[in-house]
């Protein structure tokens, strides 16, 4: 995640259950953390970088801010991929696959950041799931 600032790129890196693996970083500019509270904390970034299960996506398009998805490939049924695909094809995230990702495509996301806060459209992922099923059945 980077936080929203004038001054040089800021990092959040939520570990979950993982955070010994990032006790090592020592950076001025990387914050982390084990977990955050979603609604309020993601006010703040501009570009957040995430897996792509339902729970955490819909709460990631609620809240407005530039996402970037790396769907597990290691999950039953691939379906975060299908959760970031779905997403992706409406414009709403941008999608890079795990074997694609890399820290040129990082660092591409960053220097390209098209700061969709400033002109997004106030989406409710609930209800653009629920016309597409609509949509679908017909």
């Amino acid at each position: 995640m980077v936080l929203k600032s004038n001054l040089k790129n800021q990092f959040l890196v939520v570990t979950g259950k993982n955070k010994a693996m990032f006790e090592d970083i020592n950076k001025s500019n990387v914050i982390i953390k084990e977990r955050i509270n979603m609604a309020e904390e993601l006010k703040i970034y501009d570009l957040v970088f995430s897996r792509s299960g339902a729970t955490s996506l819909l709460e990631l398009i609620k809240s407005q801010v530039e996402i970037v998805l790396i769907p597990s490939p290691y999950v039953k049924n691939n379906h975060q991929y299908k959760n970031a695909l779905f997403y992706y094809q409406k414009g709403i995230v941008d999608l890079i696959e795990e074997k694609d990702f890399s820290s040129k495509e990082i660092e591409n996301k960053i220097v390209n950041l098209k700061r969709k806060n400033d002109t997004h459209i106030d989406i409710n992922p609930i209800d653009l799931i629920i016309t597409e099923v609509e949509n679908e059945s017909i």
